[in-house]
Order: structure tokens, then C-alpha cells, then sequence
């Protein structure tokens, strides 16, 4: 990490990893200060009680194949904002670095609730590994802790690319979801917009 970079959230997270990214991964997470990008996201929801309980209160997205799906990134202080909408249902997150006398972690805070993570990388994959979490601020034992695991890579298409899963060993699956992204140009986004301005005016 180099001082122009140093404002970066994930270039301070991966310290000397970040120039190893692929170029598809770094171009999403330089966010100075907005990233835009679109695309399409396969979504498995589990089928328990408790399950669709946790995913209905966390607002995680509905179960279905090649859904369109929209994420804006922005910078929020020495964060990021995560917007992300699932075929008009909204998911957001807020996304923070900490320090640690070891290493320095990515926090990322949903509702009430706080995920820690490490985040590690070679130069195909970016891997999100959980550490720790927290609800209302209060530390909470790692081993009643979800199971996630988060990856980016760039697939056979060279896009970047990712696979989410979130599970407990007392529910199983609460959600899984995988896809792609590419950037969306500015003249893209203003086709997208009066093609759902119109879509709106013709119902």
C-alpha cells in the first residue's frame, strides 16, 4: 500500500496484498468515491423456520436464478457504504477497517449487527474469513457465530465475480449467493434510468 492508495478501505485491510489483486477487483474496490456496477446474482435461501426468520428481519435477498442485481459503493468517512438491490430489494451494509496489534480487520456492520472479519488474498481470490461479531456493540461468543464465507474472483468471462454463504449450526443454510458484476458507465445508468421511467409510466 503506497500513500495514494492509503485512503482505499480494502488497500488498508490488504496492506501488501493489494497490488496482487486482479485488476477486476481492485477496479471495484477503489471507490474514490463512488463504484456503480450491475449484473445478475443466483440466490438459495434456506428453508427452515428459523432460517427464513433471520433472512426476512436481515432483509437478505429472495431465492431465484439470474436476478438482476445493482450495487453502489461509496466512501462514508474512512468507510464504505454497500447499496446493493436484488431486483428492486434493498440490502445494505457498512463496511469499516480495524486495527489490531496483529493485523487489520474489516468490519461490517448490518442493522445491529457486526461481522468482523480477516481478509486475505492471492492473485486470483479475495477471501473474507469471520472472526468475530457483535450485536448492539456487546462481543458475543465466535462459536454461536454465523458460518460465512465470502469470496471474489474473476470468472471464465474475466468479470468480477463472487460467492456469499451464510449459514448457523442451529438453522443450516440461512442464504447463498453468487454472481458477477461489471461497471456500470454513466451512459448505461441513464438508459437504465428512463427505461424504468418509462416501465413506471406505462403500470
Amino acid at each position: 500500500m503506497t500513500a495514494a492508495t492509503h485512503h482505499l478501505l480494502y488497500a488498508r485491510v490488504l496492506g501488501a496484498g493489494w497490488p496482487t489483486l486482479p485488476p477486476q477487483l481492485r477496479a471495484m474496490h477503489t471507490v474514490t468515491p463512488v463504484v456503480t456496477a450491475e449484473g445478475t446474482v443466483d440466490v438459495e435461501r434456506g428453508t427452515g423456520r428459523v432460517a427464513r426468520l433471520l433472512a426476512a428481519i436481515a432483509r437478505l435477498p429472495q431465492a431465484g436464478r439470474q436476478v438482476p442485481l445493482r450495487v453502489r459503493m461509496s466512501t462514508i468517512g474512512s468507510g464504505e457504504r454497500w447499496q446493493r438491490s436484488f431486483d428492486g430489494r434493498s440490502f445494505d451494509s457498512h463496511q469499516t477497517s480495524r486495527w489490531t496489534s496483529q493485523a487489520v480487520l474489516l468490519d461490517e456492520r448490518v442493522g445491529p449487527v457486526v461481522l468482523t472479519f480477516r481478509v486475505t488474498n492471492d492473485d486470483t481470490t479475495l477471501t473474507l474469513t469471520p472472526q468475530a461479531w457483535r450485536i448492539l456493540g456487546i462481543p458475543l461468543p465466535r462459536f454461536h457465530m454465523p458460518i460465512t464465507e465470502a469470496r471474489e474472483y474473476v470468472d471464465e468471462h474475466g468479470r468480477f465475480a463472487f460467492v456469499v454463504e451464510a449459514s448457523h449450526r442451529w438453522t443450516g443454510l440461512i442464504v447463498r449467493y453468487s454472481g458477477w458484476l461489471e461497471p456500470a458507465a454513466p451512459q448505461d445508468m441513464d438508459k437504465i434510468s428512463r427505461k424504468r421511467a418509462t416501465f413506471a409510466a406505462s403500470v
